[in-house]
């Protein structure tokens, strides 16, 4: 059980990275990569991620 809750809680991650990367203007499929590996790292380095500035 606790391995299962490890795994959701680490595509939950991704999911939360995409959205914030992709809020941001980020790459969708690079941060849900990321987040799936580094979980609440990616999180975190997507919310330092510069808005994109796409006019």
């Amino acid at each position: 059980m606790t391995s299962y809750a490890i795994a959701v809680f680490w595509i939950i991650c991704g999911g939360i990275a995409w959205k914030i990367a992709t809020t941001r203007g980020g790459n969708g499929a690079l941060w849900v990569v990321l987040g799936q590996l580094f979980g609440p790292f990616a999180i975190l380095a997507a919310s330092l991620i510069r808005k994109s500035s796409s006019a």
